[in-house]
């Protein structure tokens, strides 16, 4: 879960029984839309620069091709300030690497028999490290890593305003895109909760899915409170 930062010594000490002024978490994130040797690809990439103190490191992300629509789990190294090495699951093949700058990112997927290049925009950025300015820039739409036979999930993260427990706006999950995966075609848009989408360390893996009968069952994560909570929704086809 993303640790609350402590605003004065007074909060540290009631940590255990008040509610903090304000919300930080851990999830940097940039979004991008592009090509992928000829294939048109979104894809999201989560780093953890503020967790790792500033040094290069892990990241974890998520890329689908646009006709196929299934999420690829991406993990890989900051191996130089720009400079990204990202490996595919399933299989744990390692095929990309790429150069990220303020506008996009460029670089190669190479499988060992092809090299195709890619080539992607910056459409959208999270940063909810700073419990006093949050940033979202853009459409940042996740696409969860869980999915069904038929569906994908896309996490649409926004701003909630100030509310009683939290004195600053913050950055939340505000719905939950199902998509047909054959089609593209918006199944329904879900309202959730605030808080939602705040509590497991890759943003990605927030809400997961799974076939229930002739419906889904979604599994939606929440932060807040010392540990968060889970909510399992029902949803009929």
């Amino acid at each position: 879960m993303p640790p609350m930062k402590k605003i004065t010594s007074l909060s540290l000490l009631l940590l255990t029984c008040l509610s903090l002024p304000s919300w930080a978490g851990w999830y940097e994130v940039r979004n991008y839309t592009g090509t992928l040797g000829s294939h048109s690809v979104h894809m999201s990439l989560q780093t953890y620069v503020w967790l790792q103190q500033g040094k290069p490191g892990k990241v974890d992300g998520s890329y689908y091709y646009d006709e196929h629509r299934i999420p690829i789990a991406l993990h890989g190294e900051q191996q130089a300030e720009n400079q990204l090495a990202l490996c595919e699951e399933p299989g744990k093949k390692c095929p990309i690497t790429l150069t990220v700058t303020d506008q996009g990112a460029s670089g190669t997927w190479n499988d060992g028999k092809r090299t195709l290049p890619i080539n992607l925009q910056q459409v959208g950025r999270l940063d909810n490290t700073d419990e006093s300015k949050q940033l979202l820039e853009g459409s940042v739409e996740i696409p969860m890593w869980s999915h069904t036979k038929d569906r994908m999930f896309l996490g649409v993260y926004g701003i909630q305003a100030p509310a009683e427990t939290y004195q600053v706006p913050f950055i939340t999950m505000k719905t939950i895109k199902e998509v047909e995966i054959k089609s593209g075609r918006l199944v329904r848009t879900l309202d959730v909760d605030d808080m939602a989408g705040l509590l497991m360390t890759p943003i990605y893996m927030n809400v997961e899915a799974s076939a229930q009968g002739k419906g889904l069952n979604l599994l939606i994560q929440h932060g807040g409170g010392r540990m968060g909570y889970d909510e399992s929704r029902i949803i009929a086809d």
